[in-house]
């Protein structure tokens, strides 16, 4: 009994090496992350150092707002990331929005009409009106209504939304430490081109 006790346990550890170990090895960095974040990374060219989001703490897709620079991204590449992650925030406010609002069955539509921001909602809204009336779908025509049309005014709603998210996923802005990564590439450029 003893000795079928071993063999389970040596076959339980290859498993968990298997799989933890040797499968990650040979398949590469990106199939140890979040399938979103893997395809997020492919999406903009970044896949190729999926190693350096991991090994600076990137785990979920929210995390790629708030993570600052990578080590080992040249500026050009830091640059694209950047833009890349202030796309993919305004993609998840439109989600948080949508899904607050409880239009969320709304998004494949959106997707297919070109809307990935709030943003553009409500440009398409204003432009082509006849695509978002009541009898297409009540609940984005009543949100709809209550967004704001002013730039000063979208950014603010679009700020208190990101704020309700990284509320809920515990984010460093949530707890109130961090810096836009956009703003810490202009310091480092700064103080690496002045040296």
């Amino acid at each position: 009994m003893v000795e079928m006790n071993n063999v389970c346990f040596a076959v339980a550890v290859a498993v968990a090496v298997v799989t933890q170990v040797l499968v990650p090895a040979v398949k590469g960095p990106l199939s140890r992350l979040n399938p979103d974040l893997a395809a997020w990374l492919t999406e903009h060219d970044l896949q190729h150092h999926a190693h350096l989001f991991i090994d600076a703490g990137v785990k979920r897709m929210v995390d790629v707002v708030e993570m600052g620079p990578i080590q080992g991204l040249s500026l050009e590449e830091q640059e694209h990331t950047t833009a890349a992650a202030f796309s993919l925030k305004n993609r998840l406010v439109l989600n948080h929005l949508l899904d607050k609002h409880g239009a969320q069955t709304s998004l494949p539509r959106l997707e297919t009409l070109g809307v990935r921001t709030m943003k553009e909602l409500v440009y398409m809204a204003d432009a082509f009106p006849e695509e978002f009336t009541e009898t297409k779908d009540e609940r984005l025509s009543l949100l709809l209504l209550s967004l704001p049309r002013e730039k000063k005014e979208m950014e603010f709603v679009t700020e208190e939304i990101w704020k309700e998210i990284a509320a809920l996923h515990n984010l460093p802005s949530a707890r109130g430490w961090s810096m836009p990564s956009s703003e810490y590439i202009i310091i480092k450029y700064y103080f690496s081109s002045s040296s």
